[in-house]
């Protein structure tokens, strides 16, 4: 018998699951980490949540939940793309492209890197679990988790805005 946590990675290495089911279980591993990451992060440092001016949500919104998935899905595929290219052990490209995008962010905000490896590991899992099917699949299927990893927690910050 397998364990639950071996059980679930391998929920998230099913690529010949329905879409919306393996969307879920990526968002069921996804959240709750990164957010209690974050939320560890607040309490360490003393930062706070970021607070939107109410005339800039819409371009908000759309940032973080259409444009920066779509980008950043492609620069993620292009990533895991070379990464294959180069690695003799293809099982840690999702690692390795997951400390690259990392990276990346905490060259924006330092500690920002550490609040989102995690997310970025399963997006690099999505991606390279659906490009054994098809790129588009893949590219489509990353940026969506992508999108609805951004959404929650955006929708969270804004409630707290309007309570």
């Amino acid at each position: 018998m397998r364990s639950p946590i071996t059980a679930f990675r391998l929920r998230l290495t099913d690529g010949n699951q329905h879409p919306v089911r393996y969307l879920g279980w990526a968002l069921l591993a996804d959240l709750p980490v990164t957010i209690a990451v974050g939320f560890l992060l607040n309490a360490l440092t003393g930062t706070t949540w970021p607070e939107f001016p109410a005339d800039s949500l819409p371009r908000i919104l759309v940032a973080m939940c259409v444009f920066a998935p779509i980008v950043e899905t492609f620069g993620l595929a292009i990533v895991i793309v070379v990464l294959r290219r180069f690695m003799k052990r293809t099982e840690y490209v999702p690692l390795v492209a997951a400390l690259f995008c990392a990276g990346l962010h905490s060259l924006a905000k330092p500690l920002w890197g550490i609040e989102i490896f995690w997310a970025f590991l399963i997006f690099s899992l999505c991606y390279v679990t659906w490009a054994r099917k098809s790129v588009w699949q893949a590219l489509g299927l990353t940026a969506l988790l992508h999108a609805l990893h951004n959404l929650l927690p955006l929708l969270f910050l804004i409630s707290l805005r309007i309570l």
